[in-house]
């Protein structure tokens, strides 16, 4: 059996359940009165526990007063009183019977809320009988109702009872989940009788999980009001849980204290299993203390109330620590007794156990095969609808949620793309910049004009302004492609290397290497990817060196194309001090050409890698490397 608070809890929620519809709409004719008289009457005995069999004669005046004079309301009413009548006599067939009916009329009229508060009955009949799996399906169903109404009030006894199921079969997380679920639905208050409920179960559960400060903090909470409340049993149930909890967190002045007022109220109230309890904890804590005269005493007394309980559990707990007791004291032959009492009770209690699991085992394949025949009667509708309407929303929502997922990565997505586009276009645009550099402009037409001035050939200056719009025109040309093939590119670069040269009085030598298994007219490189490196060499490396010399190469190195320029000037060192002492800014080119390598490697068409070192010891002369994928036309 179930214990804990389920029955007190179960009978609560029915009679609640029961009795909140009796006094609707009977009707006014002059013979209906006497039926009215009998619903008053129900009313009255309704909360007295110790009137059932009033109380049932009544629900059966109703029952049939009603039926005669055609009140549905109240008809159907009646049937839960007198199934509440049953379960309060352990009846619980009778219970069944009637409750299962009152089910059956909810559904025949279709209100789902009523429906779902007759589940409620019913769940707590089958948790008696020891019928867990089918109680907590019902329940579960029921919840699933109230919720979809927010019926606070009904879900605290719902998720009560669903809790103390959960803890029947050794789930302590949802059991504890539950109880919280349970105490929240009451606003995490005790204001009556009902709340109080709610988290007595609640501290116990924390206890049962191992969070005994959290048991204790409630615990306390609970005492001040069931103080106030003045409730006996109340009382002496939650100063038991404090014992219990007191004696786990090692607090064993607390325990004794709490357990001692228990058992002030021992000769005033019947409570045999608060007593049990209150007898076990003070044994164990005064044990603890090293009292052990003291705790057999009370430990004997906690027996004989798990005898006349009939409380296995506590018994074999009570047992075991009466083992530890007459064994502190010497008495070893009492101390064996106790322990092979205690060995042979648990021994039973494992076999009922297995017994018990093989049988819920069997009810529910019985429930599961019935549950498969009434599935498509037409009384399953209204629920069926219910369910179909859930499904729908979480349908609806859950395409809401996907369509926002899909347009957030697409959003992403965009703005991944037009950040990369306009990463290529600032490159491109700084790269132009570079290439369309203002001195080389201004310096290399100047060249020009005194090649002009100087009486030279003005053939061959000429061809030289020539060679100069040429170099202008494939540079804006060529920076329109993604790829060249690396013949156009080596024009361009010859003519604007020549212009370069027109610049230094006594020139330099620039000279093109070229792999024999390179076709220049099918290859393809990034446009005018070395220019701003070839700038940088003429600019910074041999601007001031006498017999300066430029050597760009392509090689192919497996699937990589490596582009190599090397020149012998003064080195990167010495060029980045004599920027600094003429304060000029530092070359673009080494920026433009890492922020291009970054961009054709994010575009994931292959390995783009650039580097550059002296290219001697001493630091003179520099080596360029731009290795990319080979790619042909």
């Amino acid at each position: 059996m179930i214990h804990l608070h389920r029955a007190v809890t179960t009978c609560l929620v029915s009679c609640l359940l029961a009795f909140t519809g009796l006094a609707r709409s009977v009707q006014t004719r002059a013979d209906s009165a006497i039926c009215k008289a009998y619903v008053d009457s129900v009313e009255m005995y309704s909360y007295r526990y110790d009137a059932n069999d009033s109380l049932k004669y009544f629900g059966f005046k109703v029952l049939e007063c009603a039926k005669a004079l055609g009140d549905t309301v109240n008809y159907v009413e009646a049937i839960s009183v007198v199934g509440v009548s049953y379960l309060r006599e352990n009846d619980y067939p009778q219970a069944l019977k009637y409750f299962q009916l009152h089910k059956q009329e909810m559904i025949k009229y279709g209100d789902s809320l009523d429906l779902a508060k007759s589940m409620i009955n019913l769940g707590g009949v089958y948790s008696q009988i020891d019928s867990t799996q089918k109680a907590m399906e019902i329940l579960m169903e029921s919840a699933g109702i109230l919720e979809h109404y927010q019926d606070s009030s009904m879900l605290m006894y719902v998720y009560t009872n669903i809790g103390i199921l959960m803890g029947a079969v050794k789930n302590r997380e949802e059991q504890l989940e539950f109880s919280k679920m349970a105490f929240a639905m009451g606003g995490n208050r005790i204001h009556d009788q009902r709340t109080l409920t709610l988290a007595t179960n609640l501290s116990v559960n924390y206890s049962n999980s191992g969070m005994n400060d959290s048991a204790l903090a409630l615990g306390n909470r609970i005492l001040t009001k069931a103080r106030e409340f003045k409730n006996p049993k109340n009382l002496t149930q939650i100063l038991a849980h404090l014992a219990n909890v007191s004696t786990k967190l090692e607090n064993y002045e607390d325990a004794l204290r709490y357990a001692d007022e228990v058992l002030e109220y021992e000769n005033q109230i019947t409570h045999n299993q608060t007593f049990c309890s209150a007898y076990t904890y003070k044994g164990i804590a005064l044990g603890k203390l090293g009292r052990h005269k003291e705790a057999i005493e009370n430990l004997e007394k906690a027996n004989d109330y798990a005898k006349i309980e009939g409380a296995m559990q506590r018994k074999t707990m009570v047992l075991y620590q009466l083992h530890q007791a007459y064994q502190k004291v010497g008495d070893y032959k009492l101390a064996y007794n106790a322990l092979q009492e205690y060995q042979l009770l648990n021994d039973s209690l494992r076999s009922a156990e297995n017994v018990k699991i093989l049988n819920d085992l069997e009810t529910k394949y019985q429930t599961e095969k019935k549950e498969q025949q009434v599935r498509d009667l037409s009384q399953q509708n209204q629920i069926s609808e219910l369910k179909l309407r859930q499904r729908t929303i979480w349908i609806i929502v859950l395409i809401i949620a996907a369509i926002a997922v899909a347009g957030s990565i697409f959003f992403v997505s965009r703005q991944r793309l037009l950040k990369e586009q306009q990463d290529a276009l600032e490159n491109k645009l700084l790269s132009l910049r570079v290439q369309l550099n203002p001195h080389f402009i201004f310096n290399a037409l100047t060249a020009v004009q005194n090649y002009m001035l100087s009486g030279k050939d003005l053939r061959q200056a000429t061809r030289y302004l020539s060679n100069f719009a040429k170099v202008m025109r494939a540079f804006l040309e060529y920076n329109q492609e993604e790829t060249i093939t690396l013949d156009k590119e080596l024009y361009a670069l010859g003519l604007y290397v020549g212009i370069q040269e027109l610049r230094f009085s006594n020139g330099f030598d620039f000279e093109v290497n070229v792999g024999e298994d390179i076709l220049p007219e099918e290859t393809l490189v990034p446009p005018m990817i070395m220019q701003p490196l070839i700038e940088n060499a003429i600019e910074h490396g041999i601007r001031n060196v006498e017999n300066g010399k430029i050597t760009l190469s392509y090689n192919l190195k497996g699937d990589q194309l490596e582009m190599r320029l090397e020149d012998n000037g003064i080195g990167r060192k010495r060029a980045a001090e004599e920027n600094k002492k003429a304060e000029n800014k530092s070359s673009l080119a080494t920026k433009i050409t890492t922020e291009r390598i970054s961009l054709l490697n994010r575009k994931g068409n292959g390995t783009y890698t650039f580097t550059m070192n002296d290219a001697n010891p001493d630091g003179t002369g520099t080596v360029a490397v731009f290795t990319i994928p080979y790619q042909e036309s």
